[in-house]
């Protein structure tokens, strides 16, 4: 949906398969990362609420989105597409707080996370500030 552009329904669900993505994103950091982190850093468990607290508005923005695009007409007017709109550029400011947060708060202690799993398979991806050498490999081991 360009700005002065005609409305074309889209023929794929982009909100759907967003959701699906956020879904899963979710849901691998509040059933399985989050509580390993809590668990080894207590310390973090007020930043993981606040995660937590953004994953479940998000996921009520993603709802509100489905049901005004699944309501619109064959011809919305621009009021309507203004709204879709200005939903989308909520959901991203959102996303791109969220993200930014997670970033801050989170990879630190990702990079001290000792999970044997975790070490062997992750190799320079999550490395961070001082655990990085000039080179880009790890200085910690």
């Amino acid at each position: 949906m360009r700005h002065g552009a005609a409305w074309t329904r889209p023929t794929h669900r982009t909100p759907v398969s967003c959701g699906s993505a956020l879904s899963r994103h979710r849901h691998g950091e509040d059933d399985g990362l989050f509580p390993v982190l809590a668990e080894q850093i207590p310390e973090l468990r007020p930043v993981l609420e606040q995660l937590r607290h953004d994953h479940d508005v998000v996921a009520g923005l993603l709802r509100s989105i489905e049901d005004l695009v699944g309501g619109l007409g064959p011809h919305p007017d621009a009021d309507e597409a203004q709204r879709v709109r200005g939903e989308l550029d909520g959901l991203i400011a959102l996303l791109e707080s969220h993200f930014g947060y997670e970033e801050r708060t989170l990879v630190a202690a990702l990079n001290a996370l000792r999970v044997p799993a975790l070490d062997e398979a992750r190799g320079d991806v999550l490395l961070a500030g001082a655990d990085v050498g000039p080179g880009g490999g790890r200085t910690d081991l």
